[in-house]
């Protein structure tokens, strides 16, 4: 696998990403992928949203007591 199917594979993944959780290295990266790969577009599917979330030891035990 070269890089170029790496990175596709990667921001297939994070397709859906909601926009609250993009930075600017991801949407620079996909408009990189989707200009080099005009056959192999990466586009987000309507009305699906992929959330990040960061989940620590501390987070997982106040978790507990709610």
């Amino acid at each position: 696998m070269n890089a170029m199917e790496h990175l596709g594979n990667v921001l297939l993944i994070l397709a859906d990403l909601h926009e609250d959780d993009r930075c600017d290295a991801y949407v620079q990266a996909l408009e990189f992928y989707n200009r080099e790969n005009p056959n192999a577009q990466i586009q987000p599917m309507p009305g699906f949203v992929t959330r990040l979330q960061e989940e620590t030891p501390l987070s997982r035990a106040i978790a507990k007591f709610k």
